[in-house]
């Protein structure tokens, strides 16, 4: 499994992505991971996408404990069959992304996503204004 810190430094075929927090990697997270790996069928790269730090961390200074340590995390992806792990620096221009310019740059034109699977209550951007909705 790539475990990718920077986008722009490999070459993006068609890939599926899941976006999250993933800070364990309970049933929902399975289901979604599930769907990301059939898409390879279609040819694309199952990929998982989560921030190099929780947003509450940078946004509000709060101390987070995760479910699992990373290692555990990477082997855990690594054997439910996930090619790409992509932690996303989350700084001040993250923090100030508009959902559709996150959409628009990171995942299209970077990432060239063709199948994206997120839970429910997802949500996402400057002011947690991107969700579920939105991304269809």
């Amino acid at each position: 499994m790539e475990i990718i810190k920077d986008i722009h430094q490999i070459q993006w075929n068609k890939t599926s992505i899941t976006l999250g927090k993933f800070d364990g990697v309970h049933l929902g997270h399975r289901m979604l991971m599930e769907n990301v790996i059939a898409a390879q069928k279609n040819g694309c790269t199952p990929t998982v996408f989560t921030f190099d730090k929780f947003p509450s961390q940078f946004l509000r200074r709060e101390t987070v404990t995760s479910i699992l340590i990373e290692e555990e995390k990477e082997q855990l992806l690594e054997k439910l069959g996930i090619k790409r792990y992509v932690l996303f620096p989350f700084d001040e221009k993250t923090a100030s992304m508009e959902p559709e310019e996150f959409v628009e740059e990171i995942l299209v034109k970077t990432m060239n996503v063709q199948e994206l699977y997120v839970g429910a209550d997802f949500r996402f951007g400057k002011g947690r204004k991107g969700n579920p909705t939105m991304l269809k």
